[in-house]
């Protein structure tokens, strides 16, 4: 057991995928006998049941601008074991920065990742506030031992393009996905229906925003029926919710499609499903399409901007097909059963994002991956 500790900063417990990816990130320090902080915003969500033992929580409050910076140089003077941060927004570099030079650690080693395309903050936006917001994120990684990374190429470039700089400057860092969980049971009910026999058992798994395209994908389910057998699982909740089960109500899909709610770890919803679709108008990184091939189930997914192209290898690994085109997710369906892939290639696949290799990737730019093969020796 090391006395290292490393301190993980994102907004907090709810159900979207930065949360998962720092409690994944946690739960893997932990076992290597890292000692975690988690610094959120906000202390409330689904996951809080989710933490894993032995990590610390410290409650930031919604704490912004310089009350941000004293708070954090506070707990920074308060934690001489730490050894580095992981903060999963490249905007909030110089409130991280600064505070540790202010707090009398200038060396601490600090690594800021974003999770979404930053073209779409209101940091791209033009004014002096804007451009000082740019300057100070940009100076951070030059002058207070910041580092700046990405999930994804493609989120990469849009922090390069919108801060100016170079994407070398921007490292891609994937997301870890957990290879072995036993997962949440499926309500016997429910799995009954979607495995009868005959059935083409399809899966979607998400927060229920439009973002996440759901209702191209129920318009396919419409198309689906009339050559197949089909029904649809959806994992997850949120506040489109009753625009989507207003729309199958509508379209007389309700005994085709159904609603899971929010599962923590739908592992077995993975196992059991014939394809996972994705059907995004965006991703930054698309955490469940690797979670999908990690049990080798088959996918199709929107060619979106970012993860899924960079994930699928250009469609290597599944179908891609265009965004909000209930047609082509239809016909990629339909070809995903009648050639599937490989299941064993969806496995070595998705092996590259497993959380020991991740975890190597983060510590490495923390300049601490020798805690890793000190625990290994």
């Amino acid at each position: 057991m090391t006395d290292t500790r490393i301190a993980l900063f994102f907004d907090g417990f709810d159900q979207g995928g930065i949360g998962r990816v720092n409690l994944t990130l946690a739960s893997a320090m932990l076992r290597e006998g890292l000692h975690v902080d988690l610094l959120v915003f906000h202390t409330d969500g689904p996951r809080c049941d989710e933490v894993p033992v032995g990590a610390r929580i410290i409650d930031l409050a919604g704490k912004g601008g310089l009350s941000l910076i004293v708070a954090l140089g506070r707990y920074i003077r308060a934690t001489p074991s730490l050894q580095g941060m992981i903060v999963s927004n490249v905007l909030l570099a110089p409130h991280v920065g600064l505070a540790a030079r202010l707090f009398r650690r200038p060396h601490l080693p600090i690594l800021c990742v974003q999770h979404g395309d930053l073209r779409r903050y209101s940091v791209n936006s033009t004014g002096f506030g804007a451009a000082a917001r740019r300057w100070l994120t940009v100076k951070a990684g030059f002058l207070l031992s910041v580092r700046l990374a990405a999930v994804s190429d493609g989120t990469r470039h849009s922090v390069a393009e919108t801060l100016k700089i170079s994407p070398m400057k921007v490292e891609v860092m994937g997301n870890p996905v957990v290879l072995a969980t036993p997962g949440d049971s499926i309500p016997g009910g429910m799995l009954e229906w979607w495995k009868a026999s005959g059935n083409i058992s399809l899966l979607a798994v998400g927060r229920m925003t439009p973002m996440k395209g759901f209702e191209s994908l129920i318009e396919a389910v419409d198309l689906l029926r009339e050559q197949a057998e089909v029904r649809l699982v959806i994992v997850g909740s949120g506040p489109h919710q009753s625009v989507l089960e207003r729309l199958v109500e509508g379209r007389g899909l309700s005994g085709y499609v159904r609603f899971a709610g929010y599962v923590p770890q739908p592992r077995k919803y993975y196992e059991e499903a014939d394809v996972f679709i994705l059907a995004s108008k965006t991703e930054a990184f698309a955490l469940s399409l690797v979670e999908a091939m990690s049990v080798g189930t088959q996918v199709v997914a929107t060619d979106c901007d970012h993860g899924p192209c960079e994930i699928l290898d250009g469609g290597r690994f599944g179908r891609l097909v265009p965004v909000g085109d209930p047609v082509a997710l239809k016909d990629g369906v339909l070809a995903t059963i009648e050639d599937p892939v490989d299941s064993k290639s969806l496995l070595l696949r998705a092996s590259e994002y497993s959380t020991t290799k991740i975890l190597e990737r983060y510590l490495k730019q923390l300049r601490l991956d020798y805690l890793l093969q000190w625990e290994q020796r």
